[in-house]
């Protein structure tokens, strides 16, 4: 993929990952923003390289939740 498409699906991923931690955090807009951008997984999120974009929003939020709990990002070998 290349940066352009990347750089115009990357916001409805975030987008998607912001509503499903309001709803299972049950955060506000804000709170959600602030919890996502603090982590490991959106730093590796915004490298097109990583491949992280290709996961479900689902396994995106089980993966920052795995980070929360343990304080590391979940290993991706498989991709």
């Amino acid at each position: 993929m290349n940066k352009e498409q990347f750089n115009a699906i990357f916001p409805n991923i975030i987008q998607d990952l912001v509503s499903l931690l309001m709803e299972k955090q049950n955060l506000d807009f804000e709170n959600a923003l602030v919890v996502l951008y603090d982590s490991e997984l959106f730093e590796k999120l915004s490298e097109e390289e990583t491949k992280f974009w290709y996961f479900s929003t689902e396994k995106l939020y089980e993966m920052w939740e795995y980070e929360q709990k343990t304080g590391k990002t979940m290993s991706v070998d498989y991709l």
